[in-house]
């Protein structure tokens, strides 16, 4: 009995003595912010692959219907406007978040790679300037004018989320230089 007793706390005192090296790892499944993931050309291509979900046949993205669905847009409508109805707009919709959420993903690719030693870094810059256009694109098409964001907003509730909306002429000339980027650093080959 003495012997069950002491050979059950010894493996007790192992296991917990244990328990701090053993159990205390990096989450393996989210998004970690920092330098080695920037430097790592595999992690910087599995992050900048969830964009396709923002087009058409590729998934459900928050833009995957867009082609099909252009509810917002006066696409819809006759010339004559005969069919046009009032709508209500709601206080909030996925159609203004979604895309920032986007634009923020874009933003978090920019700002780590701005001091990534990756050998082909333009390509995921080209990458992520490509769908921050896009996203800026389509917010501006459905409101008009809109918050630019060049960098990730760390605080939700910060002045910057309530700042007032910049000139869609602003914004589309900042979206036009992100196609410019994209245009002269995505590789011609298909990947």
């Amino acid at each position: 009995m003495k012997k069950s007793i002491i050979f059950s706390l010894a493996v007790a005192a192992l296991v917990l003595s244990s328990c701090n090296d053993m159990l205390d790892k990096t989450r393996r499944d989210g998004f970690v912010n920092n330098p080695a993931f920037w430097n790592n050309e595999s992690s910087v291509e599995s992050y900048t692959n969830s964009f396709y979900e923002d087009y058409s046949a590729y998934g459900t993205g928050v833009n995957g219907g867009w082609f099909y669905f252009k509810s917002l847009s006066d696409d819809q409508a006759r010339a004559t406007f005969e069919n046009w109805t009032f709508t209500t707009v709601p206080q909030k919709t996925t159609e203004w978040s979604e895309p920032f959420e986007e634009i923020r993903k874009a933003n978090y690719v920019l700002e780590g790679l701005a001091g990534s030693s990756l050998a082909n870094k333009s390509k995921y810059i080209a990458i992520a300037r490509l769908n921050r256009a896009w996203n800026y694109y389509q917010l501006v098409r459905k409101f008009g004018d809109v918050q630019w964001r060049s960098k990730v907003v760390l605080d939700p509730n910060g002045e910057e989320v309530k700042a007032p909306r910049t000139d869609r002429d602003i914004v589309m000339d900042s979206v036009l230089q992100d196609l410019n980027y994209a245009v002269d650093n995505l590789p011609v080959s298909k990947d």
